[in-house]
């Protein structure tokens, strides 16, 4: 179980926010507005899709019983948007070959991640698998828009800051993000207590 909780942390908001930063942060700095623009929008409807599904199920009870759906995986969407985002522009001068391979193993990454929410129990195979296509769509949208442009050339400290501020956030607590949205649901919804998976409440679709 510890494997699989290690490789969950890779998904938590602790890291894969202020990694979608620092992205938005390199495009900034390499002059491309546009591309920075674009990954925040792209990146920040992801999120608001995610978290509108956890809020709705948490507070009303909207979900799909019949999949066992109460809201996209967070850690899955996340992780898949960013991993491959990031590894892509730190890689994007190498040989097409080794290029693709190396965003291949980026996805590969949150896949694994995904699979970890459902290993340590906290997602239904819908939820993640929901997840990882969002989240699959969101860095390959951005890859292809990126592709169009000349390749971004990150400074080597600039980069190298960013990956030990990266590593040094794997030390963290997990971010509280599930009691935000249970208290932002209650709060919305003015109920006193959460609706849970299998609530007879949550209506089926």
């Amino acid at each position: 179980m510890h494997y699989w909780e290690s490789i969950t942390a890779a998904g938590d908001a602790n890291i894969t926010l202020p990694a979608a930063a620092l992205i938005a942060l390199w495009l900034a700095a390499a002059r491309m507005p546009r591309l920075a623009l674009s990954w925040c929008l792209i990146f920040g409807g992801l999120l608001v899709l995610v978290g509108a599904t956890k809020l709705a199920f948490i507070g009303w009870g909207l979900g799909i019983r019949a999949l066992d759906f109460t809201g996209i995986s967070g850690h899955a969407s996340r992780a898949t948007a960013v991993i491959p985002v990031l590894v892509y522009l730190l890689c994007q001068t190498w040989q097409a070959g080794r290029l693709r391979s190396a965003v291949a193993a980026a996805y590969a990454a949150g896949a694994l991640v995904a699979c970890s929410r459902v290993a340590i129990g906290a997602h239904s195979e819908s939820e993640v698998m929901i997840g990882f296509a969002l989240g699959g769509a969101a860095s390959a949208g951005f890859i292809r828009l990126a592709s169009a442009q000349t390749p971004l050339r990150i400074s080597g400290w600039l980069a190298g800051l960013g990956v030990l501020m990266l590593c040094g956030l794997t030390q963290l607590d997990p971010a509280p993000t599930k009691a935000w949205l249970k208290n932002a649901a209650l709060y919305l919804s003015d109920r006193s207590e959460p609706f849970q998976r299998g609530d007879r409440a949550s209506p089926a679709r």
